[in-house]
């Protein structure tokens, strides 16, 4: 998933890698990079689900399950998360809220084992972020900027704003 707060399911481990990382990830890593390493197909049928529920009408759901289809060669694991909140700032012009989330990601695996020392692991993921972005409070800095006359009758819905609430009458 995208963005500075990653929605990830199923993980086992998250590494930060400092420094240069162009020999391990390519010449074009000049910076560390994130190595995340998600759980592999186990032999025993497991599963897990959790819902937790929060302020602002948030929601989240994750659901994995562990099942060993042919004992000792082929092994699946499947895991499910959502996210959901209402978000924090109100549009009063339109009736609907900014800053919310509504998030999903799934990953699927396979593991082969075909023999004893030999293993094939296949696994996929996919995920879906569709949010409205953040809103804010509008404020004039300065109505005697150079060519501040061109925007002058923005300058009175913006000061009707407030913080958490705002009017987006303006396309």
């Amino acid at each position: 998933a995208s963005g500075s707060l990653l929605s990830v399911v199923d993980v086992q481990q998250i590494e930060v890698l400092r420094g240069s990382q162009g020999t391990l990830f390519g010449k074009n890593s000049v910076g560390g990079a994130i190595n995340m390493t998600t759980v592999k197909p186990q032999h025993e049928l497991e599963a897990f689900a959790m819902v937790r529920p929060g302020n602002l009408g948030s929601l989240d759901t994750e659901v994995m399950m562990n099942v060993p289809i042919i004992e000792d060669f082929l092994l699946s694991r499947v895991s499910f998360f959502t996210a959901t909140s209402n978000g924090y700032v109100f549009d009063t012009f339109r009736d609907e809220y900014y800053s919310d989330r509504n998030e999903m990601a799934f990953l699927g695996s396979l593991r082969f084992l075909l023999t004893e020392d030999i293993t094939f692991d296949v696994s996929g993921t996919w995920s879906r972020s569709q949010t409205k972005g953040r809103a804010g409070q509008c404020i004039v800095v300065r109505e005697d900027a150079p060519l501040s006359s061109l925007y002058n009758r923005m300058y009175p819905p913006c000061r009707e704003t407030t913080l958490f609430e705002m009017s987006a009458n303006i396309s």
